[in-house]
């Protein structure tokens, strides 16, 4: 998918199989280096399973490959404005 969530954007993506109990919370921290705000993307990616709060294990689901930078894992008053 070339279009982002919150001006984030990927190229290609991860598909992973999902395990019973897991959630789209758990799935950001682990893909996204323990950022787990970013779980929104994975449910954008996955719109077919957007209502499930955990899996019951076999869902495929798209784990984009999203490009950021260290500034976006900063708090927004740590971030330097663009301007």
């Amino acid at each position: 998918m070339p279009d982002g969530l919150n001006g984030y954007t990927w190229d290609s993506h991860w598909t992973y199989t999902a395990r019973s109990g897991e959630s789209w919370d758990l799935l950001a921290n682990r893909f996204y280096n323990g950022n787990s705000p970013l779980a929104p993307i994975i449910i954008y990616a996955n719109p077919h399973y957007a209502d499930a709060l955990t899996f019951e294990g076999g869902e495929r689901l798209l784990i984009p490959k999203i490009r950021f930078s260290e500034s976006d894992l900063l708090p927004p008053w740590k971030r330097r404005t663009r301007g």
